[in-house]
């Protein structure tokens, strides 16, 4: 009943799903932006809705589907993948929606035609920058002796040969690793309570290229925020924040899964501390790896704006061996740790071509990057050219 009720809402009553906090994220600006014709693609089980403010001549469904509802959930994924967060803000790119139609038997069916559809668009010209799954699904057969024998089904070596088409073509597929437990609220998960076993998203274990992010949170109380008044800029201030306090102050979730011995996140980015505005001024507070795994997808459409050439491989790479270890994390629960997007975009902007030491330190300021971290970036960087000239495997492991 209640969805029922958001999805007329949304629909008729132009709700403003907008962070409170923009600031703390970085999601692409100026030079550093998503071009206006890269596409984000994102699979969901409804459609976003393209009423809903910041969202209108940005979202394109793509395909009709009789069954497939306006729905929130979506709608809030594709605001993320936008980077619209602030009421003075532009969307940037396109976010085009592709429906999984059943998360029963035939779920794998389903994938496979999604994934058909985004190859079928890539080589009708549309620019796919990278896929986002903010969905998950729960499968037991993936935690019992039938694993070994559903990895051999044709349906899911199907499903892996498009997967490895899309590598080739550049494209990343990032997920939400999947909350599990207690939500920020105390209530138990639905995965929690029909079962047992520890949630997590079994699309992650479909190929190790995927990208599967879980949720980190900040106390934006804390931070070290310096808030200046900007007479060029028709907003009354800006507001930024200190990198070093906030890396500081970032933690784990306590809803974010960790996976099992089977898969484990390989990132985490931020998926709670936030509100989004709804109807009449009210603010509704969001948290799950569902917003976690946009914002990362996004990164990644910054990146390839910088840097066209950057492979799938590559573009993993930079986002692991580039990320922080949160204190006293398991590798189990964080992965490579938290995601640094700005280190991620000087990376990918270094990899594009040669650049002088002037530049370089240019394009570090502008990023907020320090001249000493830019240092160590820049090796880092080398690293990742060479592996790429020699063709070495990518090191998948947790961290450094």
């Amino acid at each position: 009943m209640f969805d029922d009720i958001c999805q007329v809402l949304l629909k008729t009553g132009g709700t403003v799903l907008r962070y409170k906090d923009p600031e703390l994220f970085f999601v692409g600006q100026g030079r550093f932006s998503v071009s206006d014709k890269s596409v984000l693609a994102m699979g969901e089980f409804d459609h976003p809705d393209d009423n809903v403010e910041g969202l209108e001549g940005h979202v394109e469904a793509a395909r009709d589907s009789d069954d497939a509802f306006i729905g929130r959930h979506p709608s809030m994924v594709a605001q993320t993948l936008l980077g619209n967060f602030s009421p003075n803000s532009e969307p940037s790119g396109q976010v085009r929606s592709y429906i999984i139609g059943d998360t029963g038997e035939t779920v794998w069916d389903e994938l496979n035609r999604l994934l058909a559809e985004v190859l079928a668009d890539i080589d009708s010209g549309h620019r796919v920058a990278v896929i986002n799954f903010s969905i998950g699904f729960f499968n037991a057969n993936f935690l019992d002796k039938a694993f070994d024998n559903l990895m051999q089904d044709e349906v899911i070596i199907e499903l892996q040969n498009k997967i490895e088409k899309l590598k080739r073509k550049g494209i990343p597929i990032v997920i939400a690793a999947g909350d599990e437990g207690r939500a920020l609220n105390g209530e138990l998960y639905e995965t929690q309570k029909h079962s047992e076993l520890r949630f997590f998203n079994f699309m992650s274990v479909l190929d190790p290229s995927l990208i599967i992010v879980g949720a980190s949170q900040w106390d934006a109380n804390t931070a070290k925020i310096t808030t200046k008044s900007n007479r060029e800029e028709s907003v009354e201030s800006i507001r930024t924040v200190d990198r070093k306090s906030l890396a500081n102050d970032i933690t784990i979730t306590e809803f974010s899964s960790p996976g099992n011995s089977r898969v484990r996140p390989d990132v985490l980015h931020i998926g709670a501390g936030y509100s989004f505005l709804k109807l009449i001024g009210l603010e509704e507070e969001v948290a799950g790896t569902s917003f976690s795994a946009p914002l990362v997808a996004r990164l990644i459409a910054v990146m390839k704006s910088v840097n066209s050439r950057l492979s799938t491989e590559m573009i993993q790479a930079i986002i692991k061996k580039s990320a922080k270890d949160l204190p006293e994390t398991s590798p189990e629960y964080e992965g490579a740790g938290q995601v640094q997007a700005e280190d991620c975009v000087f990376i990918a902007f270094l990899l594009r071509a040669p650049q002088t030491p002037k530049r370089q330190k240019k394009i570090a300021a502008e990023l907020g990057i320090d001249w000493e971290h830019a240092k160590n970036l820049r090796w880092l960087s080398r690293k990742i050219r060479m592996q790429v000239l020699f063709k070495d495997t990518f090191d998948q492991s947790y961290g450094e």
